[in-house]
């Protein structure tokens, strides 16, 4: 997923998925909770599933969802 946002600080990305973490937009435009990407990453985790996300200030961000090869299963259909 890319929006074309104000982007993420370099500086706060290393804490994006800390509880309660909002970092520096979160404080100057809403009223942020810093529980969105939290959860996010505890229940990708659950699934044994990868987030990531890139940004630069002023460009928006990227989040990708890793999808692991032996964490899919096949359905075999009969015929």
């Amino acid at each position: 997923m890319i929006d074309q946002g104000t982007g993420i600080p370099s500086s706060d990305l290393p804490r994006i998925y800390d509880n309660g973490f909002s970092g520096k937009n979160g404080h100057q435009t809403t009223k942020s909770t810093g529980m969105g990407l939290y959860l996010v990453k505890k229940i990708t985790a659950q699934l044994n599933f990868d987030l990531t996300i890139t940004s630069k200030t002023g460009q928006g961000a990227c989040a990708t969802l890793h999808f692991p090869g032996n964490n899919v299963r096949h359905k075999t259909i009969k015929k």
